[in-house]
């Protein structure tokens, strides 16, 4: 059961009240379905229960990276964490200072072949340092992620983050991905 929870309608005949978003005026649920937003999801909290707390950040540009952090966010509410998802231009400090867990998430940027890496590499440097977090990292590509998901958690690394791992993405399975990747983040999590 639910509890503390605030929701908003984000289609014509879904409610959701499962996963913080701050970000674009879309919700990414509903822009699965192929609704519109027209509102933030709330805090929920599982009643009677101390959750774990994370944030999942993104920098996207068509749209993908951003879904997939929906997805994530969405698929740790189920496994029991409270968790936000927001974009690295409003990052939600709140979320981020209270998170036992942080996922930072970006598309691949470069050549087909050669030169990829996070896309917006220098935003994702100026995020706040992240002294003792545990931190996951993945990214989102079409054809070759070549170093970026090394070079994320280099990043990462640099704003204080423990990274644990990592995970890409491919474009055309956003949906599958994310559950790959939260379902091995959850088993080292647990490890």
């Amino acid at each position: 059961m639910l509890a503390g929870t605030r929701t908003h309608q984000c289609s014509a005949d879904s409610v959701f009240t499962k996963a913080v978003y701050h970000g674009s005026s879309k919700c990414g649920r509903a822009r699965a379905v192929g609704g519109a937003c027209r509102g933030t999801i709330g805090v929920f909290k599982i009643e009677g229960e101390s959750a774990m707390k994370a944030v999942v950040i993104h920098e996207s540009l068509t749209g993908n990276t951003e879904k997939a952090a929906i997805l994530i966010a969405a698929a740790l509410v189920d496994a029991g964490y409270e968790a936000a998802a927001c974009s690295t231009a409003k990052v939600d400090f709140q979320a981020l200072a209270d998170a036992d867990l942080v996922v930072v998430g970006s598309w691949t940027d470069g050549l087909f072949l050669f030169g990829q890496k996070p896309a917006r590499s220098g935003r994702l440097a100026k995020l706040p340092f992240m002294t003792g977090k545990r931190c996951a990292v993945f990214c989102t590509y079409a054809i070759e992620t070549g170093k970026t998901l090394e070079k994320l958690t280099s990043i990462m690394e640099s704003r204080g983050a423990e990274v644990i791992g990592g995970y890409a993405i491919k474009r055309s399975a956003i949906e599958a991905g994310a559950q790959e990747f939260v379902d091995r983040l959850l088993g080292v999590l647990a490890a």
